[in-house]
């Protein structure tokens, strides 16, 4: 029996998304360490409130903020982003060609 993504793939072609699923922000490359300890000290949280909160570790929270951490799971900044108060895309560098428009 086929995967279920092989399957769909031949049915409706290589690299099908919903239509209804979330357009991809190519512009949201990297975090950015600095905005995301700023996010956690404008909201007045300790790293150990903020880890509570979102469900983390302390060490993956510090790594993060340290930018050891190069990717971090989407879930983890958007746990991060709501506990913050913030939108999850002002935890993101700045792309350069968004500086041209």
């Amino acid at each position: 029996m086929a995967e279920w993504s092989t399957l769909l793939d031949s049915v409706v072609g290589v690299g099908y998304r919903h239509p209804t699923a979330t357009p991809r922000k190519e512009h949201r490359v990297n975090p950015d360490p600095d905005k995301i300890r700023t996010a956690r000290l404008a909201a007045k949280m300790s790293i150990e409130a903020a880890c509570d909160a979102a469900d983390i570790s302390k060490t993956a929270l510090i790594n993060i903020e340290q930018g050891h951490t190069k990717d971090p799971s989407s879930g983890r900044l958007g746990r991060l982003a709501k506990v913050y108060g913030v939108p999850v895309d002002s935890l993101y560098r700045k792309d350069e060609t968004d500086d041209a428009a």
